[in-house]
């Protein structure tokens, strides 16, 4: 990133106090993300939107607009402090949510809440169970928002079908030259082609609802006060749409009821972990209070196993296709990805009877 571009889109936001350092802050996959620190303590975040992902940015800054606005009135009714419990999104000096810069590229300002933390990865149950708790207050914060007046950002961004498609096709145009290492994992995921449906097919018969739903449901997505580890908020709403709360609890199971990292290399150290399975499982439904119904309950398990499913056709999709979505750090990044979540998907199968009982406990 050229600096003197950087430091032309901090000066659009018109910062409190002169501008002492950017610096890289995060690891995210989509967005990059910077910390700015201005004189007299002053820090912000500032992130470039991907446009390559998101299409439309405009829609994108206007979904995370109303649903943080509408999260901040939730906290003040409440009586909660909305400068640590909520995001906010700082305006340019000319009014407007986001900048293009010269290049076409689009960033954005948000408040930086001191004193917090975020984790990469749950340690304990008690990890889980917060992360869990944090996703369904913000279901059920945003239960009474009218999910079908927000902008579709990714169309379909959790369709199984439709990535099940897109995979198959990528396996089939080879763009990359790289089937041949990969037939172990393509075979795989063809012969559980059938699972793609699951959600689908239930939300088109009526029976799971349609709500607001954050769809990017990491643990290191949560905020937590450094003093006290309790949560503060959750954060990266680019992907806030109308979805089902299925794609956000599958989401956290496949990426925290886990022992390490997605890009793990050595298998050994990634397996399934039940425990923390639980964990997610009881803060989740806590954290909805009751907003739940008995249907939406009954799926978590399976919604685990088809996010994560949907995840490995995504990552070796793009992997056969040359890396063209995710960031990676090496040529093998997306493929070491692939391998982790196949892993995921057959230790879950192993458990998924136990999984199923421990979800409709909760009925």
């Amino acid at each position: 990133m050229n600096e003197h571009r950087m430091w032309e889109i901090v000066r659009r936001f018109g910062f409190t106090g002169e501008t002492e350092s950017i610096a890289p802050y995060g690891r995210g996959h989509i967005n990059e993300t910077y910390c700015v620190t201005c004189s007299g303590g002053h820090h912000y975040l500032l992130q470039n939107v991907n446009v390559r992902v998101f299409k439309n940015p405009q829609e994108v800054m206007e979904n995370i607009e109303r649903v943080t606005e509408h999260l901040r009135r939730k906290i003040r009714e409440r009586g909660g402090d909305e400068s640590r419990e909520a995001m906010r999104l700082l305006h340019t000096v000319d009014g407007l949510s986001y900048v293009e810069d010269s290049l076409g590229e689009v960033w954005r300002a948000l408040t930086f809440i001191p004193n917090s933390k975020s984790y990469e990865i749950a340690q304990t149950e008690r990890d889980c169970y917060l992360c869990g708790l944090a996703f369904g207050r913000f279901q059920s914060d945003l239960g009474d928002y009218p999910a079908g007046t927000l902008h579709v950002t990714i169309p379909d961004f959790h369709n199984t079908p439709v990535r099940l498609g897109a995979f198959l096709k990528a396996v089939e145009e080879d763009a990359a030259g790289r089937v041949r290492e990969c037939r172990e994992e393509i075979a795989f995921l063809k012969e559980r082609s059938g699972c793609a449906s699951y959600l689908t097919e239930r939300a088109g018969k009526g029976l799971l609802p349609e709500k607001v739903t954050h769809n990017d449901t990491k643990l290191n997505n949560v905020l937590f006060d450094k003093e006290t580890g309790q949560i503060l908020t959750v954060v990266d709403l680019d992907t806030v749409m109308p979805g089902l709360t299925a794609y956000d609890f599958g989401d956290m199971i496949r990426s925290g009821a886990v022992t390490g990292l997605e890009d793990e290399k050595n298998l050994d150290n990634f397996d399934f972990d039940i425990v923390k399975y639980g964990g997610y499982l009881r803060g989740f439904t806590e954290g909805c209070g009751g907003t739940l119904t008995d249907e939406e309950i009954r799926v978590l398990p399976m919604a685990a196993y088809v996010i994560t499913y949907e995840q490995s056709l995504r990552f070796l999709a793009d992997y056969l296709n040359g890396d063209k979505y995710y960031r990676i750090s090496y040529p093998e990044h997306n493929y070491v990805r692939t391998r982790t979540q196949v892993k995921l998907l057959k230790r879950m199968e192993e458990q998924m009877d136990r999984m199923q009982n421990m979800a409709e406990a909760f009925l």
